[in-house]
């Protein structure tokens, strides 16, 4: 199991077991239903995570709740601390500041190449998802316009058509996470339909500048409120 050697304290936890109906592995449902309550803020930045217990309220084997949590570990959800056990991790301002920087060099790079790639079937449903997203924000349905936001960059990284860019992208759930904030929908949707147009126009070296442009406003505006002193994360996945 991958370690950290630092000291942490939290309140152990127990997981009272739910019923998988997706057919997935063990492991896979073991890893979603941890997956959920953390970011749902069932468990607690520090809360500690027994295995024993875990394998016994999911009805597993105790290997399979390792390689949960070992694959939890490896996307930045829990931290595993030497002697001490496993944690889950706190989600803070400065991971999501850590996070957007990240993106806004993988996201500019995957608009650079959708310019290579996207056909123009492509670039219709881009543009079908920033209407929805904006008619979303307007109806003042923000949140359901977040993560449909989400699903724009997600399929900007999969018209790359690069393999590598998109496991790397979906190998850290601090990449993928949506945090619940208030945006200005008229600029988001200008900044969205800026960079639909330059990938239709192949227009590379427009369209990552508009897409880092684009996260690194996002960035600022979390920066801000960290400043501020009155930045709290909330998830909406």
């Amino acid at each position: 199991m991958i370690s950290r050697s630092q000291t942490r304290k939290g309140p152990e936890v127990v997981i009272t077991q739910t019923t998988s109906s997706d057919g997935k592995s063990s492991r896979h449902r073991v890893r979603n239903q941890i997956t959920e309550m953390i970011l749902s803020r069932k468990l607690k930045p520090g809360q500690r995570l027994v295995q024993e217990r875990l394998a016994k309220e999911f009805s597993v084997a105790q290997g399979v709740v390792r390689e949960s949590l070992l694959e939890l570990s490896c996307c930045g959800l829990v931290d595993a601390v030497d002697n001490l056990g496993v944690f889950v991790s706190e989600l803070d301002g400065a991971k999501v500041v850590e996070a957007l920087e990240v993106r806004e060099v993988l996201e500019g790079l995957a608009a650079r190449l959708c310019c290579q790639h996207a056909s123009r079937e492509d670039i219709k449903k881009l543009d079908q998802l920033v209407t929805r997203i904006y008619l979303l924000g307007q109806e003042g349905k923000n949140d359901e316009a977040a993560l449909l936001d989400r699903e724009f960059h997600h399929r900007i990284v999969e018209t790359a058509n690069s393999g590598t860019l998109q496991a790397v992208t979906t190998s850290h759930w601090t990449l993928q996470l949506v945090l619940k904030m208030s945006f200005d929908v008229e600029i988001v949707y200008k900044a969205h339909r800026s960079i639909i147009e330059a990938i239709e126009k192949n227009a590379p070296d427009e369209a990552e500048q508009l897409m880092r442009d684009h996260i690194r406003s996002a960035r600022n505006l979390v920066e801000q409120q960290i400043a501020e002193g009155n930045f709290v994360p909330e998830w909406l996945c």
